[in-house]
């Protein structure tokens, strides 16, 4: 093997080694996020006992109120049936598909401009990006880290077939791809397609897109497929499709929740979420004009745009969560790296050699502080009270061998609660209900983490306190107390 190829194997695998720390590292040392990760756990959970793989379950029942379509899920419960369930199984397929990400970025970049400073700086970028290796996005088990995998990637391959249209093998390719984010996240999954068009106009390629049959094939066989699992799903759950129109409509048309300003996304970007690479954005729009390569040029142009799309799309919709602009992510580390494939260059073309190493260690080191923040990151521990069920019932367990609950109480809807009552009712073979503190009875054993339900059943009854941890405790309800 030429020492060339010893050289990229070792950068290889040196950049594998910084992406498993913000992607895998403690994956499963904190619980499922009560917010919305629990809910796609129970999901998860109900499908593979259930095996109904059109209509997703909450407590037994199939939900309208989240009527994304099933590929995650799907994906989880093979992870579930392969490795058992644990909060890494559940999280690990969504790990795997951000790494993907940055490994195609690494493999297109190079592919396309023979490059492999620009791909690995645009991976680096995004592994240290905060708003990524964020809870919602590359850390849990929430769909939008496979989404912006799929959104990525029907990206690149359209930009790579709209300068050969005649390409049917990669159209196919781009529309398989567009399904996949649909049925990741339904309509979410298509928010960069108004970029494309105005990519294929800007190409002048619009008239020939619109000349081959096999573009309307393919797109009929996407919207058939799609269209086929909605009526599906309606026929086995009535008020689905309608449920999907509110949904998704009621995010531009009305204030659903989570209302903010047309500015939010800029401005969390730019208060943490892709801090310190935001700095390099306008930089690289400036040097776009500078640069001799004629293709990479046209890239960096095709990656703006989407880009400033993308974040157009979000801005203007009534409701916005800040995990909605993960799928912008990719192309603004795209960016980013540019300017440090620029900057690398222009180090490179230094003659005095010490200066040029000097110069080359002291970028290094540089960037080694952002991928310091995120590991800081990375290693703490974070939860709030309505999480440490799981903790806390794995403690008890532990400790106290004689540990018998029959209810969990709650004071209002806990998904986090919901997994781990299933969970270890499956795995341990145990009774455990979920109760409001109105249906507690003398002679329950109880555990909550609610102030709430716990303040409800202190004043209600007499009590016997078993064990605490933090809010959590562990109680006998004794009698009812007298006032």
């Amino acid at each position: 093997m030429p020492l060339k190829h010893y050289k990229q194997a070792l950068i290889f695998i040196v950049f594998l080694f910084l992406a498993y720390f913000p992607l895998f590292h403690h994956l499963d040392s904190h619980s499922l996020r009560m917010w919305d990760e629990a809910i796609y756990a129970v999901n998860a959970f109900e499908m593979s006992q259930n095996h109904d793989f059109i209509c997703r379950h909450y407590d037994g029942k199939p939900i309208l109120w989240n009527p994304k379509p099933p590929l995650v899920t799907w994906i989880q419960v093979v992870s579930f049936k392969v490795l058992g369930y644990s909060e890494l199984s559940f999280r690990l397929p969504v790990a795997l598909f951000c790494l993907f990400t940055g490994l195609s970025l690494v493999w297109f970049l190079r592919k396309e401009f023979n490059s492999i400073s620009l791909g690995y700086f645009s991976a680096f970028v995004l592994f240290t990006a905060p708003g990524y290796i964020h809870f919602h996005v590359a850390r849990t088990g929430d769909p939008d880290g496979v989404l912006t995998f799929f959104v990525l990637m029907y990206c690149l391959i359209f930009y790579k077939w709209i300068e050969d249209v005649s390409n049917k093998k990669l159209f196919y390719l781009f529309a398989f791809l567009v399904f996949c984010a649909v049925f990741t996240k339904s309509f979410a999954g298509l928010v960069a397609m108004p970029a494309l068009l105005i990519w294929a106009i800007y190409r002048s390629k619009l008239k020939e897109v619109l000349s081959k049959p096999f573009v309307y094939i393919g797109s009929f066989a996407v919207v058939a497929v799609v269209l086929g699992y909605y009526i599906l799903h309606e026929f086995k759950t009535p008020g689905f499709i309608d449920s999907v129109l509110q949904k998704e409509s009621g995010r531009y048309s009305a204030l659903v929740q989570h209302g903010e300003s047309f500015w939010f996304y800029l401005i969390k970007m730019w208060e943490g979420k892709f801090l310190p690479w935001i700095y390099l954005i306008p930089i690289s729009f400036g040097l776009i004009y500078s640069e001799k390569n004629k293709s990479l040029k046209k890239f960096i142009q095709f990656t703006s745009l989407i880009s400033v799309s993308y974040l157009i799309i979000l801005s203007l919709s009534k409701t916005k969560l800040i995990w909605y602009i993960a799928p912008m992510y990719p192309f603004l580390s795209i960016l980013c790296g540019y300017v440090l494939f620029r900057t690398l260059r222009s180090l490179i073309k230094i003659g005095n050699n010490s200066l040029r190493l000097g110069a080359t260690a002291a970028m290094i080191l540089l960037l080694m502080f952002p991928y310091y923040v995120i590991l800081d990151k990375v290693m703490k521990r974070q939860d709030n009270p309505g999480e440490r069920y799981a903790y806390y019932i794995s403690k008890l367990k532990e400790e106290m061998p004689e540990f018998a609950i029959n209810t969990i109480v709650i004071s209002s809807l806990n998904p986090h609660v919901s997994f781990y009552r299933q969970f270890y009712n499956y795995r341990d073979s145990l009774d455990i209900e979920i109760n409001f503190p109105r249906q507690i009875e003398v002679g329950d054993s109880v555990i909550s983490c609610d102030y709430i339900s716990i303040d409800c059943l202190v004043n209600k009854f007499e009590v016997s306190t078993l064990d605490s941890y933090r809010n959590c405790k562990y109680l006998t309800i004794d009698g009812i107390r007298q006032h």
